[in-house]
């Protein structure tokens, strides 16, 4: 019988990771010049790299000459890196390559790989203008949630604070009536 064992992570990790993927945010690539690969653990690296390498020969079929060879650099980079790999991490490991657009036509490489604090849940690979981030931020999501009714002279708030940020749900008048028999 295997047992789930959830992990919270602590305020500095939590932390560390929003830098992360706010370091990654600001990133705004041509075209499809940043790639984004989540690989669980669970996977099969050398399933993963065959499916890099077949991406690569599919990206010889863009038509822009500049990203195309984007593109495949990054994938080739991405291939290089997992062959260096005997298995994949515990919690599966995240890529982040690709060109950075500082101006008109002028490009900075960049090259994050991170290993989450929180297993990856799913393969994903995607090719676009931003890196994707929306794993990293669900897993930087503070875990601990509080419902919170508070009533007061005719007046009602539902809310839900999640860490130090406060999410109101409903805020309303309420009236009751007494009826007498």
């Amino acid at each position: 019988m295997s047992k789930t064992i959830t992990k919270k992570l602590d305020y500095l990790e939590r932390r560390k990771l929003t830098r992360i993927i706010e370091r990654l945010s600001k990133y705004k690539g041509r075209h499809s010049s940043l790639t984004t690969l989540y690989i669980p653990s669970s996977k099969n690296l050398v399933d993963v790299i065959n499916f890099l390498k077949q991406e690569y020969e599919t990206a010889g079929n863009i038509k822009d000459k500049t990203n195309r060879k984007m593109v495949q650099d990054n994938l080739q980079k991405m291939i290089n890196e997992l062959q260096k790999y005997k298995k994949l991490p515990e919690n599966g490991v995240a890529l982040f390559f690709g060109y950075h657009e500082i101006s008109e036509g002028s490009f900075e490489e960049i090259k994050e790989i991170i290993v989450p604090p929180l297993p990856i849940k799913q393969f994903i690979y995607i090719c676009g203008k931003e890196f994707y981030v929306e794993p990293l931020k669900e897993m930087a999501a503070p875990r601990n949630i509080i419902g919170v009714v508070i009533l007061e002279a005719g007046h009602y708030t539902i809310a839900l604070i999640k860490g130090k940020h406060i999410e109101i749900l409903k805020d309303d008048d309420y009236y009751l009536s007494l009826i007498h028999i």
